[in-house]
């Protein structure tokens, strides 16, 4: 008999074995013989030294499995990168900490610790031009109200020396000045556009400030014989402000 009838013979008796018993559908045969149309010949031919009955029973047993193991195995293969150790040696003990050969001894961190703490009890600051707390008192207590450096020629006081409605408007422009220089404080440094277009805002309120408040008030107090000079610290804040807006322009190559 022929490699090919005895293949046909083999599908034949395997398809009644299969399909009529209900093992599987003609469906699921039909289906097995279309992936592996060589299964049978492979097994013939394999087994051709062998008897027919034992070479059915295997291929019966591969299309069995074939048919019901198929989908619950994974045919892919996993990418297992290969792990190449250059010092095998530092792989087997571990991580090893880089320290000086040169260990320190318990008796010298003593020592040390004892230095350090032996120096900051000696330690005393170094301060040629700096008041010491006596002196520091008694200029505070000269610069305060009533004190000898806040009278005049004639040992008066100058609160004493301004009239209060002169007082109550010089307060009034303070803290109207105080508060415009707080915003013109607070836009440095200009880190946005917004902060660009206040200080510019801020700088044109400020000479605002200066020519239609400050101004007036300083003619004002020529005008009923007073110092002038009580407006000066107004004016060397407005100084310091423009001497700002002046370097910050120039920084930006306006």
């Amino acid at each position: 008999m022929s490699p090919g009838t005895r293949s046909e013979d083999a599908w034949l008796k395997l398809y009644r074995d299969l399909v009529a018993t209900h093992v599987i559908t003609a469906d699921e045969f039909w289906a097995n013989y279309a992936k592996k149309p060589a299964l049978m010949n492979n097994h013939v031919i394999s087994h051709k030294d062998t008897s027919p009955t034992k070479s059915e029973k295997d291929l019966k047993k591969d299309i069995i499995a074939s048919t019901t193991e198929y989908d619950l195995t994974s045919n892919t293969k996993q990418n297992v990168s290969s792990l190449n150790l250059t010092k095998v040696s530092r792989y087997l003990s571990g991580p090893v900490p880089l320290m000086d050969t040169n260990d320190i001894t318990p008796e010298e961190v003593a020592m040390a610790a004892n230095h350090l703490k032996h120096s900051v009890h000696n330690w005393t600051p170094n301060l040629p031009n700096v008041l010491s707390p006596s002196s520091a008192i008694v200029a505070l207590s000269d610069v305060l109200p009533g004190g000898s450096l806040m009278k005049n020629m004639d040992n008066t006081h100058l609160k004493d020396s301004v009239p209060i409605e002169i007082q109550t408007e010089m307060k009034q422009l303070y803290c109207a000045l105080t508060e415009l220089l707080r915003h013109f404080w607070c836009c440095f440094p200009t880190t946005s556009p917004q902060l660009e277009e206040k200080v510019l805002s801020m700088q044109s309120s400020l000479k605002k400030f200066e020519y239609a408040k400050l101004q007036p008030f300083q003619e004002k107090l020529v005008g009923n014989c007073l110092q002038p000079q009580l407006c000066d610290h107004m004016r060397s804040l407005l100084q310091a402000a423009y001497k700002k807006f002046s370097t910050w322009q120039s920084r930006l190559g306006r």
